[in-house]
């Protein structure tokens, strides 16, 4: 009988995490003592059938992807502490990686429409990741008040597929709104990553740019070209020259900002990238 080559499909959480190190670090020096010397010893390849679910980054729903090339600070599960302890919110699932610090506060698909008020916080400044995608959120918090004291230590934020709005002025309350946000997670000094894509939002604050972001989704298809946002132009086009020249330690990666379009236009993002007048200046 033939022998087939059937892809084993995982679920990739923090109970997996061994077994990769295993197969990574120590699986052919434990087995070559017990394999004559002409026999090809394992290795990586041998492993690619093994697939994973889910690519378990959190708010990314992508294809499956093999268990071996799954980063490793992406093998999660439930923290049964936050569980048993009630820190966690109800509507929430908070997990944690096998034998790295941080938290992973994954509050996705939930009907919520606010932002979450309280959320759990590691010690010391370890990785805060919070996804509050694909829900009804349709306004930014007042981080100044109470509550929101994690937005202050959160490294990475994700609010995409939610119907937030912003598309009037830059007087618009909502706008305002969210450049407060934006100002208390600068304040914090460990936001890494933002995601914005799927909502409403047209017109973007000038206070991301200084945020020292290392990765950005930007709303899909459409942004404010005027006057008030030509800096959107600059820093493009600073980013495009720091990754002409390697320099990616100070780029921020912004998705797929070749594929806006300027709202009222119709016209690609591209073709008023390099155009003054289309800016209104």
């Amino acid at each position: 009988m033939e022998s087939s080559n059937i892809s084993k499909m995982l679920e990739c959480d923090c109970n997996l995490y061994q077994m990769k190190q295993f197969i990574d670090n120590q699986l052919i020096n434990y087995v070559a003592p017990y394999i004559y010397s002409n026999t090809l010893l394992p290795d990586r390849s041998n492993f690619q059938s093994w697939m994973c679910k889910l690519n378990p980054i959190l708010g990314k729903k992508r294809d499956p992807m093999s268990f071996l090339d799954v980063d490793d600070d992406n093998f999660i599960c439930i923290n049964q502490e936050l569980k048993e302890k009630k820190l966690c919110p109800e509507y929430c699932e908070c997990l944690s990686h096998f034998d790295q610090p941080g938290y992973y506060i994954k509050c996705e698909s939930m009907g919520l429409e606010y932002f979450p008020k309280y959320i759990p916080v590691p010690k010391d400044g370890a990785k805060l990741v919070v996804s509050l995608a694909h829900n009804n959120i349709a306004s930014f918090p007042d981080c100044d008040g109470k509550g929101y004291e994690w937005l202050l230590n959160v490294t990475s934020l994700n609010i995409e597929d939610n119907p937030v709005n912003i598309k009037s002025s830059l007087d618009d309350v909502e706008f305002c709104n969210f450049d407060r946000l934006l100002r208390c997670l600068k304040h914090g000094e460990n936001i890494q990553h933002l995601f914005l894509a799927q909502t409403g939002i047209a017109y973007i604050p000038q206070r991301i740019e200084n945020m020292s972001l290392r990765s950005v989704s930007l709303p899909n298809h459409e942004l404010q070209c005027d006057c008030n946002t030509i800096w959107l132009k600059t820093w493009f086009q600073q980013n495009e020259r720091q990754e002409h020249n390697g320099n990616t330690s100070k780029r921020t990666e912004i998705e797929s900002y070749q594929a806006l379009y300027c709202v009222g236009t119709g016209n690609s993002f591209m073709l008023f990238f390099l155009s003054e007048t289309a800016w209104g200046i």
